[in-house]
């Protein structure tokens, strides 16, 4: 059937349109019609959809009947007030739909600080009043550099209160509001800086609770770029019959995951990541996805492909189809910030081709992403023959896509299949020679296949592209030991040690060539070293004991010939 809002085919498994995200269920089958790029959802205004979801008023609870208060009529406190004989308010920094944020002088802590008072409304439910303290007390145990410090909760009468740092910048709204160069673009260094650190955070806090508003309200910025979320879990508080009120914005639903919705609270941390994603097509591009949005490439010319893929797998409508979690997206945006650092940068060639020095601009489609994405999804899976086609149809959707090669190329290795494996890869070095992944990739086909030689020479190409990259130092080690050059081998080692000394894979690696090398002592520090980064690690364990035997008959030998 046909989305009958913005006109894409859905597939016959889906419960949402996977362009636009609204519900299709229990909905007759159209044809597809073209529409204008306006308003959520391919026109429709996030309101009345948000209500569409819901029963009439009249079939709710009496509780849910309650008069909203209009936030811009919402002051209990007067300037020079002293709130519980702790906080004397100084005036009001700002208003949000879910009540108003004094200026007040904490009398304890000698400081000034920021005062959220929620309104009233929010507070009228038992299991709201319940929901509150459960989630101030999360957000009083979250301490992360990139999340305003909770500082206290309370209450004086009915008005419920969260104390926190007060912090001299200004949200991302207003940020982005600020003038730009004559392109009135963001820089996309900007942008990935401000990204990283909203993945930081969430990454961070996903341990404890979801965030589910991630906007730039309530996003601040401070010196040097440095962000910091606010409200955490207060949108939790909302029953769903209040997403339609006066208390919610408009503004709000622009950045909601379609399954909020629907389930309301019962969401994971996968609606922050869809709100991540949309705030990342923003700052890119100035605009909301809505509708039949445009790809971001096709909206700047400055911007790789990968941009595409990011923002395709974090906008997908269901929540199993977009990243697993935050960690997953943020390795895509330095994927990203890698990119446009060596955007002018010119590699030495491959040892294995003679290749083009630069692959031209290509343009890409949701067709292609449908593909490529499921082609994710089933290699995640380990279903390698589904993941082959998807991949497959991909490439011949667009076949100058570099990363589908990589990707095809990694299914067929991780099936056995290391012929395929190195075509593929080639392929996509022919399109990006200075793809440091995909040598390293190669490279693995390499040794499996007995090439140790080209192995090492795709070793160091990976070097000579990327000197910190850890692994290929760790794999040309393992190649030169292969090779029986122990001495090449723990130089390729320690190196990339200097590069993450924290890896204890690395140093039980180190150990094994120090005993081939007959330097027992040296050894037993590397096993020693990987086992307290990894105390249960078997390998080093195993390795630790033996040296350690071969060390006591080393010192009993060496008695007897005394």
């Amino acid at each position: 059937m046909y989305c009958p809002e913005c006109g894409r085919e859905i597939p016959s498994d889906k419960k949402f349109c996977i362009n636009c995200g609204i519900n299709i269920e229990n909905l007759a089958p159209s044809k597809p019609q073209e529409l204008e790029e306006e308003g959520l959802f391919g026109g429709i205004d996030p309101v009345s959809l948000v209500d569409s979801f819901f029963t009439p008023l009249e079939d709710k609870s009496p509780e849910s009947r309650l008069q909203i208060e209009e936030p811009s009529s919402f002051s209990p406190f007067r300037e020079a007030e002293v709130i519980n004989n702790r906080y004397e308010v100084k005036g009001i920094l700002g208003r949000g739909g879910m009540g108003v944020v004094y200026k007040v002088y904490d009398r304890i802590l000698k400081e000034d600080i920021a005062l959220k008072v929620l309104l009233p409304s929010l507070m009228r439910r038992e299991k709201a009043v319940e929901m509150f303290y459960n989630e101030a007390k999360i957000s009083l145990s979250l301490t992360h550099q990139n999340i305003v410090r909770v500082r206290d909760i309370g209450e004086t009468g009915e008005v419920k209160f969260i104390s926190m740092e007060l912090l001299n910048g200004i949200n991302l709204r207003d940020w982005m509001a600020l003038p730009r160069s004559r392109s009135n673009k963001t820089a996309v260094e900007d942008v990935t800086t401000i990204i990283k650190q909203v993945c930081n955070a969430l990454s961070y806090a996903h341990r404890f609770t979801v965030h589910r508003d991630i906007k730039p309200e309530n996003i601040m910025v401070l010196k040097n770029l440095q962000i910091k979320i606010t409200d955490f879990g207060i949108s939790k508080l909302l029953p769903p019959i209040e997403l339609s009120s006066t208390v919610i914005s408009v503004g709000t639903a622009y950045y909601m995951a379609p399954e909020q919705y629907i389930q309301g609270n019962e969401v994971d941390h996968r609606a922050d990541i869809y709100s991540v994603g949309v705030l990342l097509y923003e700052l890119l591009v100035g605009k909301l996805p809505i509708g039949r949005f445009k790809i971001p490439s096709q909206l700047r010319s400055d911007l790789p492909s990968m941009v595409d893929h990011i923002i395709t797998k974090s906008l997908e409508s269901e929540p199993e189809d977009r990243y697993e979690n935050i960690e997953e997206m943020k390795s895509d945006i330095l994927i990203l910030e890698d990119q446009i650092k060596k955007k002018e940068k010119v590699f030495a060639k491959a040892p294995v081709q003679k290749f083009p020095a630069k692959a031209e601009k290509i343009d890409l489609n949701k067709d292609f992403f449908f593909h490529f994405n499921l082609g994710l999804r089933f290699q995640k899976q380990r279903k390698y023959r589904l993941a082959i086609e998807q991949y497959q149809r991909a490439i011949e959707i667009q076949p100058k896509f570099v990363q589908a090669y990589n990707n095809l190329g990694s299914v067929y290795f991780l099936n056995g299949s290391y012929p395929e494996a190195m075509e593929e890869y080639k392929k996509a070095i022919e399109l990006k020679p200075d793809y440091a992944e995909v040598y390293y990739n190669l490279a693995m086909v390499c040794e499996a296949m007995r090439d140790i030689n080209q192995a090492i020479d795709c070793y160091k190409m990976v070097i000579g592209i990327r000197p910190d990259h850890e692994r290929a130092h760790q794999g040309l080690g393992s190649a030169y030991k292969t090779q029986k050059e122990y001495d090449k081998a723990a130089k390729e080692y320690q190196r990339a040690l200097s590069i993450n000394p924290h890896d204890p894979i690395t140093h039980n690696l180190l150990g094994n060539v120090y005993i081939l090398k007959g330097k027992v002592e040296e050894a037993i520090t590397q096993y020693r070293e990987a086992l307290r980064l990894k105390p249960d690690y078997k390998h080093a364990l195993r390795n630790l004991e033996k040296a350690t035997q071969i060390e006591k008959e080393s010192k009993t030998s060496s008695d007897t010939m005394k």
